[in-house]
C-alpha cells in the first residue's frame, strides 16, 4: 500500500566502498583516523534501514484488515493513512531504541576503540615492571573540555591537514561522532576530492540539486536515521486500492432504515381523545376496527368504556406518573391519530 523512497543515501559514494587510511599515523582529532569507520557505519545504516523496512512490510502483509461494516472510500483512505503512520512510528522507534541500547552498552562497558579516540595508553618505563596506564581523551579543550571518561557524546569539528571539514565530527566513538555529523561535505565536489586524496579511489559527490527534506548543512545523521533514511513514504492508495478492497469485502446484500418523526404544532388548548377502561385489550381492538364509532360513544364489550376529550394540561395531569419523554410520545401519537386518522382495516 505504500513504499519508501530512499534517494541518494544508497548511491556509490557511501555504499560501494570506504576510503582506507593508515590509521596509526594520524591523531584522534584528524578525520582520517576514523573516516574509514564512518563510511562503513554509514553503509551499514543504509543496509539496516532498508532491511528493517522490508521486514516490516512483510509483516504487514500477513495481517488482516478487519471491519464490522464495509467502509466508504473516504473512511477507507483514512484508516489506511492511520495504519501507515502507526507502522512508520513503530518501526522507527524500534530502530532507534536498538541503536540507543548499543550506545549505552559501549559506554557502560568502557570499551576501547581501535583508534584510541576515547582512551589513550601511556606505558611506563620497563624497570622494574611494565605498567600501562590509561587516560581519557579530552575534546574541545579550548571551550567545554569534554572528557570521554564522563560521557561518550564528546565531539569536535574534524580536521585534515589543519583544514576544518564542514559538518564532520570526531569524538569518543566513531558511532557517536557520525550521529552528530552532517553530510554537508559529501555534497561538495572539491572537499570530496580533498578527502580522498592519496587514495586510489574516486568518489562521487552527492547531488545537491535533488529536492530533499534533509538539509545538508543542518540535518545530522541521527536525524536521518530517526526517519529510517527515508526521503518520503509514497502512498499508493487510489481508486484501484478501494476497488480491490470492495471486491474482497463487499456484502452479499445491503439494507437501510429511514426514520422520520412527524412534527406537529400543538398549543396548550389542543384537545385529545382518550379512552379509559379497566381492560383495554378488547376495547382497543373495537376502536381500531371501527374508529368512527368510538368518538363520543360508549363501546359495549362487557366492560363499560367512557370517551372523554382532554386538554393537553388535563392529559399530562392524568399521566403525571409517567416521565415527560413518555408523555410527549403519547401526546404526539394521539395528535397524529386526530390529524391523520386511526389505524384500521383499510388504513396503513
Amino acid at each position: 500500500m505504500f513504499t519508501p523512497n530512499i534517494n541518494q543515501y544508497f548511491n556509490d559514494t557511501i555504499y560501494r566502498g570506504s576510503p582506507y587510511y593508515n590509521l596509526r599515523q594520524y591523531p584522534a582529532t584528524d578525520y582520517r583516523s576514523i573516516a574509514t569507520y564512518h563510511f562503513q557505519i554509514l553503509a551499514a545504516f543504509c543496509y539496516l534501514s532498508n532491511s528493517t523496512i522490508v521486514a516490516a512490510l512483510k509483516q504487514l502483509k500477513t495481517q488482516n484488515f478487519v471491519n464490522s461494516f464495509l467502509l466508504a472510500p473516504h473512511d477507507f483512505d483514512m484508516q489506511i493513512t492511520l495504519l501507515t503512520d502507526q507502522l512508520i512510528l513503530t518501526v522507527s522507534n524500534a530502530f532507534i531504541q536498538s541503536l540507543r541500547l548499543i550506545q549505552i552498552a559501549m559506554h557502560t562497558n568502557a570499551l576501547f576503540t581501535i583508534t584510541t579516540s576515547n582512551w589513550q595508553f601511556y606505558p611506563s618505563d620497563l624497570k622494574p615492571f611494565l605498567t600501562v596506564r590509561t587516560q581519557p581523551v579530552i575534546y574541545n579543550k579550548s571551550t567545554s573540555s569534554c572528557s570521554c571518561a564522563l560521557t561518550p557524546l564528546c565531539v569536535q569539528s574534524a580536521t585534515m591537514d589543519n583544514v576544518t571539514l564542514p559538518g564532520l565530527m570526531v569524538g569518543c566513538f566513531p558511532l557517536e561522532s557520525l550521529l552528530q555529523s552532517t553530510l554537508e561535505l559529501l555534497y561538495n565536489r572539491t572537499l570530496v576530492n580533498f578527502l580522498s586524496k592519496n587514495i586510489n579511489e574516486t568518489f562521487n559527490a552527492l547531488d545537491e540539486s535533488l529536492i530533499s527534506q534533509y538539509k545538508p548543512t543542518i540535518t545530522t545523521v541521527e536525524s536521518i536515521l530517526s526517519q529510517l533514511m527515508v526521503e518520503q513514504w509514497e502512498s499508493v492508495i487510489n481508486e484501484t486500492s478501494y476497488a480491490m478492497y470492495y471486491a474482497q469485502c463487499s456484502p452479499s446484500s445491503c439494507a437501510f432504515t429511514y426514520i422520520k418523526r412527524q412534527n406537529l404544532i400543538v398549543n396548550g388548548k389542543a384537545l385529545l381523545h382518550l379512552e379509559d377502561a379497566d381492560d383495554t385489550g378488547s376495547i382497543v381492538r373495537e376502536i381500531l376496527e371501527n374508529p368512527e364509532k368510538s368518538i363520543g360513544q360508549d363501546i359495549f364489550t362487557g366492560i363499560p368504556s367512557i370517551s372523554k376529550t382532554l386538554t393537553e394540561e388535563e392529559f399530562r395531569g392524568a399521566t403525571s406518573f409517567l416521565s415527560k419523554l413518555i408523555q410527549d410520545d403519547l401526546f404526539y401519537m394521539y395528535k397524529w391519530f386526530e390529524q391523520f386518522g386511526c389505524f384500521g382495516k383499510e388504513k396503513d
